[in-house]
């Protein structure tokens, strides 16, 4: 089935424009981001997050409403999320940090912080262990990717909890979208009192909740319009003709879904080798940043930002492989053993 549509491509596309968007600020030049310099949406590496929510609402809600069940759709959610982030955090934590650590191998097995960095394996994010990457360009932070996981995961709850509640449909996936997308495109969170991290997350909820919901309103929907490249790329048009302007936002909210979706239906050669090939596109977005930081460590500097970016891409690929391969792959196999009987719980 995946081989006839191009959403692996899509998620693999989203994922190596967050690596390159991240190249910039990790290799020092952040102000070259070509999104940042010529639109008025964020960065390269926003675009492609807002790519990653769109797709997951629209597949995470299919597969809701074509599962077996809430239980067993939380458990394939838990079996996508985890396993990968866990083996990221475990070599992050004890066997990158012990390498790059300015301190004592002893001292830092016994830091503290080397052990809150384990938060992150229940989403509970925190960047930093203890003296590793302190004097790069972009210091401290481990990961910096990883930021999007809990809003992910959150809306994974948000359709469970509304489909147990029977309220997973398309006029209340509309509602929640256009509710999300004014707050976003005209409650400013400072006029609501929220300042410093609340304002944060009230902007991030409200955006990337707001795309995730029109992926999951469009779920409902008949897409058969889209099929051909004419309103795809008429949608397309409008996000790059608004994005230098005050509606860039606007644009982004009403096109960039039906872009994507658009493009994500289609069929093509490329989407096809993707799929064949399996989905790296989670394993590229774990590792792009610890993989940036250690090259930008372990060069200092001595190769241009394009060669680093390259180098970069080339190792996170064979990890993001490896990731595939030897714990994505055989942990949503599990998924295909013997359901969980949800089915008191999904209609309670």
């Amino acid at each position: 089935m995946r081989e006839k549509n191009n959403f692996d491509l899509l998620r693999l596309i989203a994922a190596a424009m967050v690596l390159v968007s991240h190249s910039y600020a990790i290799f020092g030049d952040p102000h070259a981001e070509p999104f940042t310099r010529f639109t008025k949406v964020g960065s390269m590496g926003s675009a492609a997050v807002y790519v990653f929510f769109i797709i997951s609402g629209f597949l995470v809600t299919r597969s809701y409403v074509k599962g077996s069940g809430a239980l067993n759709f939380l458990r394939s959610r838990i079996l996508r999320i985890f396993p990968a982030l866990w083996v990221c955090v475990l070599l992050c934590a004890f066997i990158l940090g012990p390498i790059a650590t300015t301190l004592p191998v002893g001292a830092y097995y016994v830091h503290p912080a080397t052990y809150e960095y384990l938060k992150n394996m229940y989403l509970d994010i925190t960047y930093m262990l203890p003296a590793v990457f302190y004097d790069n360009t972009y210091p401290i932070s481990i990961n910096g990717s990883i930021w999007t996981l809990p809003y992910e995961f959150g809306m994974y709850l948000a359709v469970l909890v509304l489909g147990i509640a029977g309220l997973l449909n398309r006029g209340v996936c509309t509602l929640i979208t256009a509710v999300l997308a004014l707050l976003y495109l005209f409650v400013h969170p400072t006029t609501i009192g929220l300042a410093g991290n609340n304002a944060i997350i009230y902007t991030e909820i409200t955006s990337l909740g707001g795309l995730f919901a029109a992926g999951s309103m469009m779920s409902f929907m008949d897409l058969s319009f889209l099929r051909g490249k004419n309103i795809p790329l008429l949608a397309c048009l409008v996000v790059v003709v608004f994005a230098r302007s005050k509606f860039a936002n606007a644009a982004m909210f009403v096109s960039l879904p039906i872009v994507v979706l658009g493009f994500g239906l289609m069929t093509s050669k490329a989407g096809k080798a993707v799929a064949r090939m399996g989905d790296y596109s989670y394993g590229l977005y774990l590792y792009a940043f610890p993989v940036s930081q250690t090259v930008s460590w372990v060069t200092k500097h001595e190769l241009n930002l394009y060669a680093q970016m390259a180098l970069t891409f080339f190792a996170t690929l064979i990890l993001a492989a490896l990731s595939w391969h030897l714990i994505e792959r055989p942990a949503l196999m599990l998924k295909r053993s013997a359901p969980v009987d949800g089915r008191a719980v999904a209609s309670a």
